[in-house]
Formats: C-alpha cells, sequence, structure tokens
C-alpha cells in the first residue's frame, strides 16, 4: 500500500533522532515518537511498527503526517492542549479574596473553610466547594487561619 506521507530523513536527522532513542532522557511519548519516524525511513509498514513500538496505525499516520507538513521537533513535541474551562471566574474569585481578607463574622476568631464556604455560597450566586477555595487561597497566597491575613501579613 502507498503512503500519502513518506519520512525521508537526513543523516543529521537520523542521528538526532537516534540521540533521543538511546540517551533515554526524553518523555516515552518523545522516545516512540522518534522511534517511529527512524522505522517509517527504514520503510517498515504501518502494522511492523504498530507492534514493535506498540502504539497505533492512526497514531503512526499522525506523527508522519506532522513530520512531513511542518517540521521534525513539531512531529517530536505534543500540541499545546485547551484544558477544561475554570471552574470560578474571576468575579467570583475576586469576592472570596475580598471575603477573606475580612473580618470573620461576629463570634469566630478566624476564617476557616467551613465558614468561608458558607459565607461565599450566601453571597455568591456559584456554589463554591471547600477544595475551589483552598485553590483560589492558594492560588493569591493567603492564609486565613493565621492571625494576620494574605496581604496584611508583616
Amino acid at each position: 500500500m502507498n503512503k500519502k506521507y513518506s519520512v525521508c530523513l537526513t543523516p543529521d536527522e537520523r542521528l538526532f533522532l537516534e540521540g533521543i532513542c538511546h540517551k533515554g532522557l526524553h518523555k516515552s511519548r518523545k522516545i516512540r515518537r522518534a522511534q517511529v519516524l527512524l522505522k517509517s525511513d527504514a520503510g517498515l509498514t504501518d502494522e511492523v511498527i504498530a507492534s514493535e513500538v506498540n502504539i497505533s496505525i492512526p497514531t503512526i499516520e499522525r506523527i508522519r503526517k506532522r513530520f512531513c507538513l511542518e517540521e521534525l521537533t513539531s512531529a517530536l513535541e505534543e500540541k499545546p492542549r485547551s484544558g477544561p474551562p475554570p471552574k470560578v471566574d474571576l468575579r467570583v474569585e475576586t469576592e472570596v479574596v475580598a471575603l477573606v481578607c475580612s473580618s470573620p463574622p461576629n463570634g469566630y476568631d478566624r476564617w476557616t473553610y467551613e465558614l468561608l464556604k458558607r459565607e461565599a455560597d450566601q453571597r455568591s450566586s456559584q456554589k463554591l466547594s471547600k477544595s475551589t477555595l483552598r485553590s483560589i487561597l492558594k492560588k493569591h497566597h493567603l492564609k486565613p487561619w493565621k492571625k494576620r491575613c494574605g496581604a496584611f501579613r508583616t
């Protein structure tokens, strides 16, 4: 079967890829991609490459396509992923930070996660979990359980 994208490596590229495979200093995905390119250049079929490198045939085809259309480093590296959307928008995060830096309610000496959660849920339309609160506090380096809070620490 004739491949749409065939790999033809220069001697420098081959030496570079062999270095990646044999040094063991790279991520396993990068090493596998280098192996795919080397084996494709050697003329092995996709089925043989898939069994030797232990990846799927569509993945092999994508690696070859990226090598031919883009460049060697693009074929070896992972493309950035978008990731999940943020759980909390900036407005809610600002409200939580302002709440933490304010005085705790009457009868309380300092803020706790449970107290923060209750107050934030009352003031905001979005319900927050303790772990979300924890991540907001960590992001802004706030420790409300200490005597002095966040930016007001001395």
